[in-house]
């Protein structure tokens, strides 16, 4: 649909995750900009002005692996759970 200028996912607990988005570049670079000068600098913020379709989890939540769609390795202590994670199901596709 050409007038959708993101497209941004939701973890199962309702959790939008914009780092994990789509944008078309002609809806969202003016925005970007204007929102910057602004010193504004949340993707969340840019989400709120432009038109934007939300995928809900349950839409993909029967896609391999959706369940680690989301995982964050943040710590040491994740990458090792995701290491684990990849070792128990080596052939699946992430």
């Amino acid at each position: 649909d050409e007038s959708i200028d993101a497209v941004v996912p939701i973890q199962p607990d309702g959790r939008p995750q914009p780092l994990c988005a789509l944008y078309r570049r002609a809806g969202c670079l003016g925005e970007t900009e204007r929102l910057i000068a602004l010193d504004e600098h949340s993707p969340r913020a840019l989400l709120s002005v432009v038109k934007t379709r939300w995928i809900e989890y349950h839409e993909v939540s029967d896609l391999r692996s959706a369940q680690h769609f989301f995982l964050n390795v943040n710590t040491p202590e994740d990458y090792e759970e995701a290491k684990r994670l990849l070792a128990e199901k080596p052939n699946e596709v992430w």
